[in-house]
């Protein structure tokens, strides 16, 4: 595994009101999540389309042994739902006291329980840093991706605006009528440093416009700036993105450890994915979602240089960067799940150049053209 760092400025800056996006502790939850077998999701059936289109001898009603449990225990049912991907069902569950948890830990019909995990995205003012690196990197690498599929797991996005109605995006919702009744600015924002394609001189492009971009909505505002996901809605979007074989999967998140996105997150890199997620400052390696892994890049906005790690590759990324905003706007965004994308997208550039390249030289040529580019920049003094 390259275990090294990567330095690149920031777009150039306008006086724009800055959305910051922090990853922060999750908050502590009620709610536990009981995952069970599902032996007929690897027939490409599972749950309650299992239970409804085959009554042979052998069939197991998963969608009924949900109920069983949940009437045994006499805890509430939240929600339930197949994640056909790991052959489970899963039932979030609410009232639990640590004697009912600890008897359905023990229960025959359940492979493991979890807490309901989530996390927070958070805004607030500073002042971008200019830096011209990262535009030299676009007018350097003419490939932009094409050939490249990108799976973006993050909040809404806003279609209509003007630098996104020719990208090549598509958008899946596994949150529903959660959230703000508005497009949302998270996603908006990552989405348009990936992809944007500008209609006009005031338009901005995105680093990776040529890449096939599929935003997953898993995450949902409750507030300007202010964001949440759930183990819930993020193992859908990851159950989805395993179809899609993206070359990339941007996460502009991070939370506690779950077990169930592990072992979503494994799958996609046993089938070639490179996983770009947000820095986490609050956990160690082995504590937060996604946990360090080979496949599993961290992407810091920083100045700063970072210390190498036998445990994690960290890639080095702009801090901050104008970005598309709801209503035809822009804001500059700061924070490491702005970095997140911004490495997504040069990835995605460099496997558009170097088809036949493994993830391990990809980010090698990303360093390499780091290497570089703070050379300039020491000489030059920008």
């Amino acid at each position: 595994m390259i275990m090294r760092r990567l330095r690149v400025g920031a777009l150039a800056t306008l006086s724009l009101c800055v959305m910051a996006c922090s990853v922060l502790p999750s908050p502590e939850s009620d709610r536990w999540v009981v995952v069970i077998d599902d032996p007929m999701s690897g027939d490409g059936m599972s749950g309650e389309m299992y239970s409804r289109e085959m009554n042979s001898e052998h069939s197991v009603d998963v969608h009924q042994t949900a109920t069983d449990i949940a009437a045994t225990y006499d805890v509430e049912v939240l929600a339930d739902w197949p994640i056909n991907q790991v052959g489970v069902y899963c039932i979030e569950i609410g009232g639990a006291d640590s004697q009912t948890l600890e008897k359905l830990r023990i229960d025959p019909r359940v492979l493991w329980i979890q807490n309901e995990q989530g996390l927070r995205v958070e805004s607030s003012a500073m002042a971008p840093t200019p830096n011209d690196l990262l535009n030299d990197f676009m007018a350097t690498v003419t490939e932009r991706g094409g050939n490249t599929v990108i799976a973006v797991i993050d909040t809404d996005v806003d279609t209509s605006h003007p630098d996104l109605l020719d990208a090549k995006l598509t958008v899946s919702d596994f949150v529903g009528q959660q959230g703000m009744p508005m497009k949302e600015r998270h996603g908006t924002a990552v989405v348009g440093l990936i992809s944007s394609k500008p209609r006009s001189e005031k338009g901005m492009r995105g680093i990776a416009d040529e890449a096939q971009t599929h935003l997953l909505r898993a995450c949902w505002e409750q507030d300007r700036g202010k964001g949440i996901c759930s183990t819930r809605t993020l193992s859908k979007a990851l159950n989805a993105a395993i179809d899609l074989r993206p070359d990339i999967v941007n996460l502009s998140l991070s939370g506690v450890r779950d077990p169930l996105l592990d072992r979503l997150v494994g799958i996609l890199i046993r089938n070639g994915s490179l996983v770009i997620a947000a820095y986490d400052e609050d956990r160690s390696p082995e504590r937060r979602f996604p946990a360090a892994r080979p496949g599993v890049i961290y992407a810091v906005g920083s100045i700063q240089p970072m210390a190498a790690s036998d445990t994690m590759t960290v890639v080095i990324a702009p801090r901050s960067a104008i970005s598309t905003a709801p209503m035809a706007s822009y804001d500059v965004v700061t924070g490491h799940s702005i970095a997140a994308p911004i490495v997504a997208a040069m990835a995605a550039c460099l496997m558009h150049r170097y088809p036949d390249a493994t993830h391990d030289e990809i980010i090698a040529r990303l360093l390499n053209w780091s290497d570089r580019m703070l050379e300039q920049q020491a000489t030059t003094g920008r």
